[in-house]
């Protein structure tokens, strides 16, 4: 996940445990959607992910003539 997307949901996170405080419901509300936005990101790009294989041949440079 890169860093702005992670920033800008840990800021939502905090202001939604703050307003908990003043209006329960809208507190709740913006915490649990944010919550549940960031882990269906981090799921979504775990999944989307391409793994690397250090030992794939395909995919070594040029300059390895071996």
């Amino acid at each position: 996940m890169n860093l702005a997307d992670g920033c800008i949901s840990y800021l939502a996170l905090v202001a939604g445990v703050v307003i908990l405080f003043f209006h329960p419901l809208l507190g709740g509300s913006i915490f649990i959607g944010t919550a549940t936005s960031y882990v269906f990101s981090v799921l979504e790009k775990n999944l989307r992910a391409k793994p690397i294989y250090e030992d794939d041949k395909s995919r070594q440079s040029d300059t390895n003539f071996g």
